[in-house]
């Protein structure tokens, strides 16, 4: 967790990556590392070339499948901006900032913010649901932007549509220059801020939280302490396709070695 959170931080975590291998440190510890390094410091420096040749030479030709499959996904790059999707803008360190993800922990630490329960970070997935139930005005665009992937955003009317129909009618509405839709001020409900939820009911809503291709324990550990907080006006509901750690979500990316590399 210390490398891995000096990564978050903003450091380097090469030499250690580099240790592991010629410890030979089992291989899905490695390439968590290696993608986590990736993605928060906007792709790997000109020793890319040098790991990615020691981690052929120590696991095996076959962990060649799934550097490339990382790398086809954007989680592994040389150098270069982490964004891929040329409509985005920022970076790890942006959202980081923008969504306050980290916290140090001590005494006097806010133990009523998600960060505390998982370590002084606050899951990404966790801050958004928090921010977007939190109440308050403005726009999240900034923070979404800076997250790999498409995001959409839609209520349902009386006449529901599918997934498919209301990103093809968002996209229309983002090239007809349609005023974006307004989430809670991230600023109004963070660490430090004191929070005055006048909408929140003794009896509160029901959020249901989907996850599609799994969730981790720490996000669950996040979302149940923000649902059992007094000021925030939704009771969430959790379901998902699977439960995923690091070494899992990585294998279901590249299945050519879920037998080779151990």
């Amino acid at each position: 967790w210390q490398a891995e959170r000096s990564m978050l931080e903003g450091e380097s975590g090469l030499e250690t990556i580099e240790t592991l291998i010629y410890e030979r440190a089992p291989f899905w510890d490695v390439m968590k590392l290696l993608c986590l390094q990736s993605v928060t410091k906007g792709g790997i420096s000109n020793k890319y070339d040098s790991i990615r040749k020691d981690i052929v030479q120590t696991y095996g030709f076959p962990a060649m499948h799934s550097l490339i499959a990382l790398e086809s996904l954007g989680l592994l790059k040389k150098g270069g901006n982490w964004i891929v999707d040329s409509g985005a803008v920022g970076s790890w360190s942006s959202l980081k900032k923008s969504l306050r993800l980290l916290s140090d922990i001590t005494l006097d630490s806010d133990q009523t913010d998600v960060s505390y329960v998982c370590a002084g970070f606050a899951p990404i997935s966790a801050r958004l649901i928090q921010v977007i139930g939190g109440g308050g005005g403005g726009d999240l665009g900034t923070a979404v932007r800076s997250l790999l992937g498409p995001f959409l955003d839609f209520k349902q009317g009386e006449v529901p549509v599918d997934l498919k129909e209301a990103y093809a009618n968002a996209q229309n509405s983002n090239r007809s220059n349609a005023t974006r839709t307004t989430f809670p001020s991230i600023g109004s409900i963070l660490p430090g801020q004191n929070v005055e939820n006048k909408n929140v009911r003794k009896s509160k809503k029901v959020m249901v939280a989907y996850f599609l291709g799994g969730v981790t324990f720490m996000e669950i550990a996040a979302l149940r302490f923000l649902s059992s907080q007094q000021d925030f006006g939704y009771d969430i509901v959790i379901a998902t396709t699977k439960l995923v750690n690091g070494k899992s979500f990585l294998k279901g990316l590249c299945p050519v070695l879920k037998k080779e590399n151990s």
